[in-house]
């Protein structure tokens, strides 16, 4: 799917959809989710039918988490590799020398 045609609520409704179908695979009700996470029963019932167009990125991290899904984040936001521009200015200042007043004569 391509999500850069898609509107930010739009993949929010999407995301909600696709929980909701990993919490009923684990057979969690919402209430029984709730009581898991701390997170509301109505919280949880907006994220999944799509009116819970805010839900707080911590919520989102919790049920990602109560569903097992939490180990998938490096998929979502992987970490980039060290740039070899990044690389070579660390290494010239690793290796500047500075003189203090003491040592030059």
């Amino acid at each position: 799917m391509d999500y850069t045609e898609l509107s930010e609520t739009d993949i929010i409704c999407i995301l909600g959809e696709r929980f909701k179908d990993y919490r009923m695979n684990m057979r969690l009700t919402q209430k029984e989710l709730s009581e898991k996470t701390g997170i509301s029963h109505k919280t949880i019932s907006s994220f999944e039918s799509g009116k819970g167009r805010n839900i707080t990125m911590q919520n989102f991290l919790i049920l990602l988490r109560a569903v097992g899904m939490l180990r998938n984040i490096d998929e979502l936001l992987p970490e980039l590799p060290v740039s070899p521009y990044f690389a070579e200015s660390q290494m010239k200042r690793q290796t500047r020398i500075r003189h203090g007043k003491e040592d030059r004569i």
